[in-house]
């Protein structure tokens, strides 16, 4: 396959609100723009790619919300009781009696009666309850890479902290501050209005993604 060109489709829950949000807020260049009303669509610059943003999808809950199925408890099997066989007494033979000389009697031990173990009741874990994790979110580090949808969206810029502090003087949700993660990029971590996740991304000098020429 040659690919000449690719870009990502956005299907925003309010258009009006994610286009203003992608040309205005992030301010990223527009690519060209297509159809009116309800068909109306934006194709953004971003860098190598382009972004598509175009129709509505139909209300639901915010992306990559994920939670278990409602009332998902599972316990073990309703009075899941597992005792010993009933009654299950061992004694002696009855006046198990054995004489020889005169008043050599030899018996069985006093009371040697073996029941099955005590309470022997065998029930699930207490409260064992299974729901999806709290916040599903699948990120690598708390807050970074994508949610629960497998979806973000991961843009190069020049200076991750300055770009990061702009965003977030301009009420946009920061889920993860700008930090030098361990493989090396310097990254910071948004939110769009549908929640989203954006990486603001920032290639230092010295991390082998750059081409040194001394």
């Amino acid at each position: 396959m040659e690919v000449l060109s690719s870009r990502l489709l956005l299907r925003p829950r309010n258009l009006e609100r994610s286009l203003d949000f992608y040309a205005g807020t992030l301010g990223l260049p527009v690519y060209r723009e297509f159809g009116a009303g309800r068909q109306y669509g934006v194709v953004f610059f971003t860098g190598g790619g382009y972004l598509e943003v175009s129709g509505e999808l139909a209300p639901g809950p915010k992306r990559g919300a994920t939670t278990g199925p409602a009332d998902s408890t599972t316990t073990g099997p309703a009075d899941s009781t597992v005792p010993g066989p009933a009654d299950s007494t061992t004694t002696g033979p009855a006046d198990s009696t054995t004489t020889g000389p005169a008043d050599s009697t030899t018996t069985g031990p006093a009371d040697s009666t073996v029941p099955g173990p005590a309470d022997s009741t065998t029930t699930g874990p207490a409260d064992s309850t299974t729901t999806g994790p709290a916040d599903s979110t699948v990120p690598g580090p708390a807050g970074a890479g994508p949610d629960a949808s497998g979806i973000a969206l991961w843009l190069q810029v020049r200076d991750a902290t300055t770009e990061v502090g702009r965003l977030a003087a301009a009420g946009v949700p920061v889920v993860r501050a700008v930090q030098r993660e361990p493989w090396g990029l310097v990254e910071g971590w948004i939110e769009d209005p549908d929640g989203m996740r954006i990486g603001i991304v920032e290639v230092p000098n010295d991390h082998p993604l750059r081409r040194r020429v001394d």
